[in-house]
């Protein structure tokens, strides 16, 4: 996952002082505004239509979550989060207020949300493998749809057929090993 934020840092790439650019933002100046938006419009539109499936309300919220930075760009501090994750927060937020946890699982109903995949089919050597990929599987559809899709604990644990305390530990389980995974980058 922390590969995927530093490939949306993009600053490095293209000579940008990433530095100079976000203590213009927090200054008020515009064209700093326009660079951000330049780097980073691919990006939250693409979680934005992610969570809706829908162009019209992915380029609102687009709209939405640049003017949101604008509004509260002198909170943004690149030393405790990247723009990226800045953003992410902020287009979440937006498109939780204008999409269910109900109208999410709908637009994602073809999506597979546990493992088809059968421990019992599962042959003795490759069984330990398959726990393993299986409960990987299940941290990232509980974090995706607790982050993503915006589901309290007991939706998913419905969603789920699963108690309420077996996704939080999942979730807890999920989250420390994301952050295990970003402090080693």
């Amino acid at each position: 996952m922390q590969k995927l934020f530093n490939d949306l840092e993009p600053f490095q790439s293209t000579g940008i002082d990433k530095e100079k650019l976000i203590a213009r933002l927090r200054a008020g100046n515009p064209l700093a505004m326009e660079q951000l938006y330049d780097h980073y419009s691919s990006f939250v539109y693409g979680i934005a239509f992610n969570m809706t499936k829908s162009e019209t309300a992915s380029e609102k919220i687009l709209k939405e979550t640049f003017l949101h930075a604008w509004k509260y760009r002198s909170t943004f501090n690149p030393e405790i989060q990247p723009a990226s994750l800045w953003l992410l927060g902020i287009t979440r937020r937006i498109a939780h207020s204008q999409i269910s946890f109900d109208e999410f699982m709908k637009i994602h109903s073809g999506k597979d949300y546990v493992s088809e995949a059968s421990e019992s089919d599962a042959k003795n050597e490759d069984r330990d493998l398959l726990t393993t990929v299986n409960k990987a599987t299940l941290q990232k559809k509980i974090f995706e749809l607790v982050f993503i899709g915006g589901g309290k604990i007991n939706e998913v644990a419905k969603h789920l057929s699963m108690n309420e305390s077996e996704v939080k530990q999942v979730l807890r389980e999920a989250v420390s090993q994301n952050r295990k995974e970003f402090q080693k980058a």
